[in-house]
């Protein structure tokens, strides 16, 4: 189990469940869930949960905000779910507008880092040979233009098997059929097709791949219904290339390229009547977009045209906005003198260097409308200044101040544009925060100072000299939570508390309290006590897996109950046969409250009795 698995669980829990969730993806900072009933989200408990920046919807995401964290879990979510995402027949009709950012978000997103990796690769290739140090005819030059351009002459084959993927279809038939679109002998040179010739080049395209794998996906799922199942597993695929490859290259193809273009010259007509104008509309906008999580249907074709290699100054325009955040960040870190707020913009601003800015979005300038509403001036500033320099990009390569290299023109000019759209924005948002920001006024700050006055006076808090003390809700031994095999709980990361090797299989309340959450596959349960202990109680290691079998709640979410109350039957046996540890773990996840935390280890118990005793300072 890993350090991020109870977060994992925790989410899929409060999106509704495993049977909720049709789809997943994930971002740069961001798990993108595909949900049969957004409404089922627990909106607020996701938003208030540590390790969650905060949540984000629209008609047809609904984006839980990690931060940097992100793939790892993600990880955990698709380990948890087993793969199950997707698999079921959604018999619901989607509308096509509903199907179409969630269809690109699913096949260009998986390789976005891939091409910024590769671009930076070629940016500093360019580079050296400016500098001198690198002779273009070299050896070392092509082997090194060779890493960094393969993904963009190979882009087919692995927009082929996203895209495959996406569908449901064998991954190495969406492979086939880019690597066939981008087999030498058919590009770049002419073809007789029954007298009418044809001259096309497929590699480093986008559009052509992924509409040509759609159709064979389409094609497979027809002639499996046909074909019988003793001679399929080779019949099909035959079937499939030799209707979807032909249609795909001589005509899907083209109409695919012939929209993309249609799409491209609109948006560079309408960027061209004012390139300043169009520049610093684009940069003022680009947040909001990237809140909304649509940035990435504004941006596809721009992408795309650079996979191309076609330069692009709407590109070059979005290079700036990161800045501003960053800049809008930086003030008010240099202004607040509240300790939490200075904890919280500093990584964030740090991250913004490399082009991460949900965590000062969503962390500090969304709840606070006035730094969105200068947030937005200082980006449309960075598209003004992109505008006026006619800033463009060559090559993804990255974000933030990686995207600079990708800026950088094949003749060596444009740095003093680069320069600028990259310090004026922060000078910007930084002087504009610094000016407006007060903790005075601050929402989050004036929340946390109401809720410590409302603690400093609750009877809880004024019960300083009085012990609480926790019986064991389970009967078995006792130890040390440091000894448990899970070494997120024994690292005490999720807090203190002991580890029960069970010899019955009961959970009985071990204080009067209530019911805070009881996990949809009752393996787990959050109790909060009537004195104010917060405890987690965990039975058995990665029983997550069980979906509920061999357990059985007598509560319910909200749930007040007494001392010794029965909560949950659960099979140790059962436990067992599925390969998993019954040990079960009692967590105080709020101990740092208490000045004396002291356990009962290495002894038998039994319900009621004291197994952690905590106390609060005089």
């Amino acid at each position: 189990m890993k350090k991020y698995r109870p977060l994992a669980e925790d989410i899929i829990a409060h999106v509704g469940g495993k049977e909720n969730i049709t789809g997943l993806t994930h971002c740069i900072t961001r798990l993108r869930f595909e949900l049969k009933d957004q409404s089922k989200a627990d909106d607020e408990y996701l938003k208030d949960r540590d390790g969650v920046v905060t949540i984000v919807k629209n008609p047809s995401q609904y984006m839980v905000v990690i931060g940097e964290h992100v793939g790892s879990v993600y990880e955990e979510v698709v380990d948890i779910l087993g793969g199950g995402i997707n698999d079921k027949e959604n018999n619901e009709k989607v509308p096509l507008s509903k199907q179409i950012l969630p269809f690109i978000m699913g096949t260009l997103a998986p390789i976005i880092f891939l091409l910024s990796a590769s671009g930076i690769i070629k940016g500093i290739l360019s580079i050296l040979v400016m500098a001198g140090a690198l002779n273009a005819e070299s050896g070392i030059y092509t082997l090194g233009y060779a890493i960094g351009d393969g993904i963009f002459y190979f882009l087919p084959v692995l927009l082929g098997i996203n895209v495959a993927k996406y569908i449901k279809m064998d991954i190495l038939m969406g492979a086939l059929i880019g690597a066939i679109l981008c087999y030498p002998t058919i590009n770049g040179v002419d073809l007789n097709f029954m007298g009418k010739v044809v001259n096309l080049t497929y590699t480093n395209s986008m559009l052509p791949v992924l509409v040509t794998v759609l159709f064979a996906g389409f094609v497979e799922k027809y002639v499996k219904k046909i074909i019988p199942e003793m001679i399929a597993s080779f019949i099909v695929p035959m079937i499939v290339l030799i209707i979807s490859v032909p249609a795909g290259f001589l005509i899907l193809g083209q109409a695919a390229n012939f929209v993309g273009d249609l799409v491209a010259n609109g948006m560079n007509f309408v960027y061209g009547l004012s390139p300043i104008l169009g520049a610093t509309i684009l940069g003022g906008l680009w947040q909001v977009l990237v809140m909304f999580g649509i940035h990435m249907a504004v941006v596809s074709v721009p992408i795309m045209k650079l996979a191309q290699g076609v330069p692009s100054e709407m590109m070059g325009a979005l290079f700036g906005p990161s800045f501003a955040v960053m800049g809008i960040t930086l003030g008010v870190y240099l202004k607040t003198k509240n300790q939490k707020m200075k904890e919280i913009t500093m990584p964030a601003f740090i991250s913004t260097i490399f082009g991460i800015t949900e965590p000062s979005m969503y962390g500090l300038i969304i709840p606070r409308p006035t730094l969105f509403k200068l947030t937005i001036i200082a980006a449309a500033v960075s598209g003004l200044v992109g505008g006026i320099f006619r800033n463009t990009t060559y090559a993804m390569s990255g974000l933030g101040i990686f995207a600079a290299i990708g800026m950088i023109s094949p003749e060596g000019g444009g740095l003093i544009g680069i320069a600028a759209q990259m310090i004026i924005p922060i000078i910007v948002g930084a002087i504009l925060s610094f000016i407006s920001y007060s903790d005075k006024n601050d929402p989050v700050v004036l929340k946390q100072k109401e809720k410590k006055e409302t603690t400093e006076v609750s009877p809880v808090e004024n019960l300083s000299d009085v012990e609480i003390k926790i019986t064991s809700p389970v009967k078995g031994k006792v130890e040390d939570i440091k000894n448990s095999t899970d070494e997120v709980f024994s690292s005490e990361v999720l807090g203190k508390g002991v580890v029960i090797y069970p010899t019955e299989g009961k959970v009985f309340a071990p204080t009067d309290g209530v019911i805070k959450n009881i996990f949809d596959t009752k393996h787990a349960i959050s109790f909060l006590s009537n004195d104010g202990a917060e405890i987690l109680m965990h039975i058995g290691i990665d029983t997550v897996k069980l979906n509920g079998e061999g357990f059985k709640a007598y509560v319910k979410n909200g749930d007040a109950v007494k001392k010794g109350d029965l909560l949950i039957d659960f099979d140790i046996d059962l436990i067992k046969e599925k390969g998993f540890s019954p040990e079960s773990l009692i967590v105080i996840t709020n101990h740092d409250s208490y000045d004396e935390f002291n356990i009962v280890e290495n002894k038998n118990v039994d319900i009621n009795d004291e197994i952690i005793s905590v106390k609060r300072g005089e």
